[in-house]
């Protein structure tokens, strides 16, 4: 056999194979709070595979975290009392690490449980100050 016949060695792909981080990483794409993947990375092994899942999932929460701490913040300033839902903000971090060790679905809604308990009490706050902007006429 010469040696420009021997078949060329790929590196074959691997793909997540921990069933608690594929249920996850569909429940936060359904919650449209992780984005579809656009890379075609191809990773050797399967750890690889997850990691990289598992650092995409914590990169979209910690934004998702950062925007609403950043929009308690501004609502703050304008003299509403939101001390509640900072503390609130403050557990989202030590939930993350939970959901790292397990990578179970169920951790990820207390996350996502927080997040929307935020939002309805931001909400009524937001609406009142854009009344404020907009006088009626």
């Amino acid at each position: 056999m010469k040696p420009q016949d021997k078949p060329d060695i790929e590196v074959v792909s691997k793909t997540i194979e921990d069933k608690n981080l594929i249920e996850s990483t569909i429940f936060l794409k359904s919650k449209n709070i992780l984005k579809p993947s656009e890379s075609k990375i191809k990773f050797e092994t399967v750890k690889e595979a997850e990691d990289s899942m598992k650092e995409d999932i914590v990169g979209a929460i910690n934004e998702k975290t950062n925007e609403l701490k950043q929009e308690v913040s501004e609502m703050q300033k304008k003299g509403n009392d939101l001390i509640l839902e900072k503390i609130k903000s403050l557990q989202i971090p030590l939930k993350l690490k939970v959901w790292l060790a397990t990578t179970n679905k169920k951790d990820l809604e207390i996350i996502l449980n927080i997040f929307s308990s935020i939002e309805k009490t931001l909400e009524p706050i937001k609406e009142k100050e854009e009344k404020k902007e907009k006088p009626e006429k």
